[in-house]
């Protein structure tokens, strides 16, 4: 380095235009040889003698760092800078390798706006950082639901350049979203000449699944057959899964037939398919045969099987699994085994005991633990131990209309007036309007949306004429509040 640039004479060092001109020299120097050690020198002189503040010096230095693969060292630098210019930005991004590492590494701390930021600089972006932006959008809705997957749908139409990993980014992150536009996103992609794999169809299929779309997952299916996808296992969970939530427990049971060789996730999924229908039987009989078959269980197969038990009040069977569960397979139960464990036994009219088991949990009990037991009280008549629940599902989600909604409806029920006055007063300070309830059904391709206490449908009178006509000998049997 010193061979390199002049070192000026010890007098002229106390003139600040000699010192900048010389640090400069000896920065660009040491950025052009990589001589970290002298740089990093040179840094700590700038530091100790009060010329770390020129912004033309800062952005020699970052240049220094980068020209030496020291990326930590140049973003902690620019994340320090005071003041930064275009120069300093072009720095930073001008190589395209470094920007991109900049955004996936922004994107993967969840610093989205971060990101967005270099991504905007950047002049030159290859496809990498397409996917990155992508994809930290798309992860950003799966916690924020439904603010951010705009903006990266907005980038994705943007894109000059598209490969199959950019489709399989944009269609998973519309996962949660409605179905018809992520098979919007699969019709456009074989338009456009991409040959999906099989996390192309899997992800489609599960999306299908979610909005409850019967023939557009019947569509993916035969797509998936023509082009030899069913053979692989990922395809073939997402079937049975998709068709179970659309109601056609035939079809999940005809998809799990024609597997090979099923998984663990397999006969999950075909186990909380017959929970989900309330075929508790075939539910345990599908447990016990994969049992058989040397499949180890895991905790989302007992939450299955529990969920089973509790649909149909097997008492005996959900506490047998239970302890199955722990005593053998050394699976801690979660929130959601002891949800399962607290609406069995209150449903069959074990409050006491479910409410012991409430009080006995390892963990504080969560909201649904808490939802769970205060149905089970509503159903059974004990409004002291549904506001003893109620209290504590009240500090847990204070925001929530639906838990106030439930517990003023148990208080109306037994002529509590007072506590309704109350528990309205308190849902009208802490929560916002009430969205009301919704469910749709498909029948003849065509998607029916019901909200609750809407009678807008052109066939509404003959809906709740049907529906009250059905209702009656149930009143009249069961004597159900209907």
């Amino acid at each position: 380095l010193r061979a390199s640039v002049p070192v000026p004479h010890e007098t002229h060092f106390r003139d600040p235009y000699t010192i900048h001109l010389f640090c400069a020299n000896a920065l660009k120097v040491s950025a052009k040889r990589a001589l970290l050690p002298e740089g990093k020198q040179l840094h700590a002189h700038l530091i100790k003698f009060g010329f770390s503040h020129i912004l033309s010096l800062q952005n020699q230095i970052l240049t220094f760092y980068l020209k030496c693969k020291e990326t930590e060292d140049a973003e902690k630098l620019f994340e320090g800078l005071p003041v930064r210019n275009v120069v300093s930005w072009n720095i930073l991004i001008r190589d395209c390798f470094v920007g991109s590492v900049l955004v996936d590494l922004y994107a993967k701390c969840g610093l989205v706006e971060k990101a967005r930021r270099v991504f905007h600089v950047v002049v030159q972006r290859d496809l990498v950082m397409w996917n990155v932006m992508i994809s930290s959008s798309a992860l950003i809705n799966m916690y924020a639901k439904n603010e951010n997957i705009i903006d990266a749908r907005k980038l994705f139409d943007r894109m000059v350049i598209r490969n199959v990993v950019t489709w399989n980014t944009i269609i998973v992150g519309c996962g949660n979203c409605e179905g018809n536009d992520v098979m919007k996103l699969f019709i456009e992609m074989l338009r456009e000449g991409f040959s999906p794999d099989e996390l192309t169809i899997s992800s489609t299929l599960s999306s299908c699944g979610y909005a409850s779309a019967f023939t557009e997952t019947m569509q993916v299916h035969a797509f998936a057959v023509k082009s030899s996808f069913q053979e692989f296992l990922s395809v073939a969970n997402s079937l049975i899964s998709a068709y179970s939530k659309c109601g056609s427990i035939a079809s999940a049971c005809k998809c799990f037939r024609l597997t090979a060789e099923p998984d663990l996730v397999t006969w999950t999924s075909l186990i909380n398919a017959y929970a989900f229908h309330g075929l508790a039987k075939e539910a345990i009989e599908m447990f016990e045969k994969m049992l058989s078959c040397g499949v180890t269980p895991d905790p989302i197969s007992f939450l299955g099987v529990l969920s089973a038990c509790s649909h149909c009040g097997l008492v005996a069977k959900g506490l047998h699994y239970f302890n199955l569960m722990i005593s053998v397979y050394q699976i801690v139960p979660d929130s959601g085994h002891y949800t399962c464990l607290v609406d069995l036994l209150g449903r069959y009219g074990l409050v006491n005991e479910a409410f012991e088991l409430l009080r006995s949990m390892p963990m504080e009990a969560e909201s649904n633990v808490l939802g769970a037991f205060i149905g089970s009280c509503n159903l059974h008549a004990n409004i002291g131990l549904a506001k003893w629940a109620a209290e504590k599902l009240f500090i847990i989600e204070p925001e929530k209309n639906v838990n106030y909604a439930v517990m003023s409806n148990i208080y109306a029920s037994h002529r509590h007036w007072y506590d309704v006055e109350i528990v309205r007063r308190l849902m009208g300070n802490k929560c916002d309007a009430r969205v009301p309830g919704c469910s749709w059904i498909e029948i003849g391709n065509q998607v029916h949306l019901f909200v609750s206490n809407d009678k807008t449908h052109p066939n509404a009178v003959e809906m709740y004429a049907t529906l009250k006509m059905l209702l009656w000998p149930m009143k009249e049997k069961y004597g159900m509040n209907l």
